[in-house]
């Protein structure tokens, strides 16, 4: 992996957000009001274009949780900040800093889970833990690191600095599905407004008419239900269960 720390630092060449985006010529002002929005933007920015050259399906995942992050917002200002940030990266040691300033225990616990999301999403996958993992470190988290990262790779963690819910058909899980879903389970965890749903059945989810893949993470939104052999569930019936 290539580090923002070695020199000369080349911008990345972007494949996404072009000068001639609709989304880059839309006119619209800061979300001055909005804590944390333009650190998180440079934290997704940076993780994207970690090799200097960003993704545009790895840059689509950062705009969408931006916009779900802050749905006051603007998305034409989050659109065209984003890209600004594309063109000049934080390091490492930067980003830690904005951290370490700005945040706080439970604001960073959301952060954590955000840019796991941005992990799991990137083509390549190792390049982007072992970002995650220094990241964590810079900021003296390395404990919440490691267990984002034991627990969304499928090793079960006893304690979690967030709220996680089992879901599955046999009778130790938190919630027992019913006997048509038994070749389905997936997990939900929460912290402050973020949730994220983890497939870890052997079966293809359904979240909104979206496709949620075995060992898949994705971000529930308060609009989708969950479908399953026998249950719907509704973003309300979950957030129910985290409760």
């Amino acid at each position: 992996m290539k580090s923002h720390t070695e020199s000369p630092k080349r911008k990345p060449r972007l494949q996404l957000f072009e000068p001639a985006s609709l989304l880059g010529r839309w006119f619209s002002k800061a979300p001055e009001s909005i804590a944390h929005a333009g650190t998180l933007v440079d934290i997704f920015a940076s993780f994207v274009s970690l090799d200097n050259i960003v993704d545009s399906s790895e840059a689509e995942v950062a705009l969408d949780l931006l916009r779900h992050a802050f749905p006051e917002a603007d998305h034409g200002w989050l659109a065209r900040r984003l890209q600004r940030a594309f063109r000049s990266p934080l390091t490492t040691q930067e980003l830690a800093q904005r951290i370490s300033d700005e945040m706080n225990d439970d604001s960073i616990t959301s952060l954590g889970l955000q840019l796991y999301l941005l992990v799991d999403a990137a083509t390549h996958k190792s390049r982007g833990k072992k970002a995650f993992l220094e990241l964590m470190s810079q900021i003296g988290r390395e404990d919440l690191a490691d267990a984002i990262a034991a627990e969304m790779s499928g090793d079960y963690q006893s304690t979690l600095p967030f709220t996680r819910v089992i879901f599955d058909p046999g009778a130790t899980a938190d919630v027992q599905l019913p006997p048509e879903a038994e070749l389905y389970a997936f997990r939900i965890y929460r912290n402050g407004s973020i949730t994220i749903i983890r497939n870890t059945g052997n079966h293809t989810l359904w979240l909104g008419g979206n496709a949620v893949l075995k060992g898949q993470l994705v971000r529930l939104r308060s609009h989708q239900r969950l479908t399953i052999p026998g249950w719907t569930l509704s973003a309300d019936d979950l957030s129910f269960f985290l409760t």
